[in-house]
């Protein structure tokens, strides 16, 4: 029987497919629990600015966040969100994501 804690591969190729998932998971790796709000800020800090960049660029990642990549990563039990308080918890797995990540993709600390 396999760990419960480990992600199949292709889970795992559809996570690190998306440099912004690499970035939520660098930083909830470096910090651990987070808002979204911190989340939104760290991941615009590593991005360079777009060109021409969007009229409210947080606005953007943090639609993205909420609309994508938090719910990606909450169905793969790899964090768990609190809507209420807009904040994204790390779980287990996220090691094993990590892990993987470093093995595989340049996960560098945002």
């Amino acid at each position: 029987m396999g760990d419960s804690n480990r992600l199949r591969r292709d889970e795992l190729h559809r996570i690190a497919a998306n440099e912004r998932r690499r970035t939520i998971v660098a930083t909830i790796r470096d910090r651990g629990a987070i808002t979204v709000d911190e989340l939104v800020a760290a991941i615009a800090e590593c991005e360079p600015p777009a060109n021409p960049a969007p009229i409210d660029r947080r606005t953007v990642i943090e639609v993205e966040l909420l609309h994508v990549h938090i719910p990606m990563l909450r169905a793969a039990g790899v964090i768990d969100f609190d809507p209420t308080q807009r904040r994204v918890t790390p779980r287990q797995r996220i090691a094993h994501v990590d892990e993987m990540l470093s093995d595989e993709y340049e996960l560098a600390s945002p």
